[in-house]
């Protein structure tokens, strides 16, 4: 049996539409009520194969069982006429604050990194617009990690050749963070800086937590070959503080505590079928340890420049006394203690449990170690008493003393002694 092609309305056999491709009477487009701005209900017909919006008042949407005979046959068509608000929308990404108003935090926090006093003795002048660039970019993290907008910055630093880095800013609403934010390098180029915003409810708590992740992102850079030379407008004194190559001996002295650490919990690990602790884990430790404690310091730094600049501005000029706080002011056992069972990837939470006199003791020489790092790096960086004074005291006034004239008369009548003979 030879199938016939039906032409379609408008071809070159005729507009005319033959008898079998008319709709049956009962079968034909039935009206649809006159939607705003339609001109006549009676010649709002329906076509097959187009979707029409309905009233705002109609809830579900209608279908519409066609006919269309073809040959001997009919063919059943369907035909759904989508109503306006009958479709479902997909859900909105949930967080914990107005993304809007943490962004306004955000910038104020960046706002922060700017001034003389700040931007002269610190990396803030390096890194602020660093930050800028990459929140213009930022991304959001929502509570099931789902990544939404954003992407990556390429930033290019000077230098013989330059150096071109892929960055990214991530604002991780994460529902039980244990940090305050992350910097995280994957080869040579690719970093990314994560804020958890669980952590960072107000302008100065962003402000700390940028600065401190992106000097981790300023000693990668200057740890590379010839990086420290790319830093432009930093103080030599904080590019030294963070070149690992200058740190060799401390290094070693922290490698040693660690190593009398691991050799305990190795044996343990041992009697349990645990992994051991390498002897390149510990070098890549007590590498890390370094850093962070000098991160640490300069962020301190950061810290007591900022309020002495902000103190400033309130009260105006100098001759002022500058009440300084120490958000960063030491490391004590609580973060040694975090430092390496929690952040080191080395050693592991479960290590807390068993630890003898002998760990305990290595762990407080360690505390000590790194706090005399810690100590030392702040009071090369910042002196107090250059930028406070106490009350301000009386001042004497030394002038002469009144002229008095003698009294003669008293020197007359004075009695005097006779001489002995």
């Amino acid at each position: 049996m030879k199938s016939e092609k039906i032409p379609a309305r408008g071809s070159a056999r005729g507009d005319a539409v033959r008898p079998r491709d008319r709709l049956q009477p009962a079968q034909r487009s039935p009206t649809v009520p006159r939607l705003s701005g339609a001109p006549n209900p009676e010649s709002a017909t329906v076509p097959l194969g187009v979707v029409v919006a309905a009233t705002p008042t109609q809830a579900a949407p209608l279908a519409l069982g066609l006919q269309r005979r073809h040959g001997n046959r009919f063919v059943a068509r369907t035909l759904k006429i989508a109503r306006q608000g009958g479709a479902a929308t997909a859900a909105a990404p949930a967080f914990s604050v107005n993304r809007a108003q943490y962004l306004r935090r955000v910038n104020q926090a960046l706002q922060n990194l700017g001034g003389r006093l700040v931007a002269g003795n610190t990396f803030a002048g390096f890194v602020q617009p660093i930050l800028r660039a990459m929140l213009a970019q930022v991304t959001w993290r929502d509570s099931a990690g789902t990544d939404h907008g954003g992407g990556v910055i390429r930033h290019t630093l000077p230098g013989r050749p330059p150096l071109a880095l892929n960055l990214r800013l991530i604002l991780d609403d994460k529902a039980t963070p244990q940090r305050a934010g992350q910097f995280r390098h994957t080869g040579a180029t690719d970093g990314i800086l994560s804020v958890l915003v669980r952590n960072n409810g107000t302008a100065q708590a962003l402000t700390e937590v940028l600065y401190h992740e992106a000097l981790h992102m300023v000693s990668w850079i200057i740890n590379r070959s010839g990086g420290a030379a790319r830093i432009a407008g930093a103080p030599s004194r904080a590019i030294r503080g963070l070149q690992m190559s200058r740190l060799t001996t401390q290094i070693a002295g922290i490698r040693r505590q660690i190593g009398a650490l691991a050799q305990s919990v190795n044996a343990r690990r041992q009697a349990a079928g645990g992994t051991q602790i390498t002897s390149a884990g510990l070098d890549r430790m007590a590498r890390w340890l370094m850093e962070e404690v000098q991160v640490r310091a300069e962020t301190e730094v950061f810290q007591q420049f900022l309020q002495v600049q902000q103190q400033r501005r309130q009260r105006g000029g100098r001759g002022r006394m500058y009440m300084l706080t120490r958000q960063y002011g030491s490391i004590n056992a609580r973060v040694v203690d975090r430092y390496v069972f929690d952040y080191s990837r080395v050693f592991e939470p479960a290590d807390r449990t068993g630890l003898t006199i002998s760990d305990r003791q290595t762990l407080q020489q360690l505390t000590r170690t790194l706090e005399g790092f810690y100590q030392l790096q702040v009071r090369r960086r910042f002196s107090l008493a250059a930028y406070s004074s106490g009350r301000p005291r009386i001042r004497p006034r030394f002038g002469p003393r009144p002229l008095q004239p003698p009294n003669l008369r008293q020197r007359i009548q004075a009695p005097t002694r006779s001489p002995p003979f």
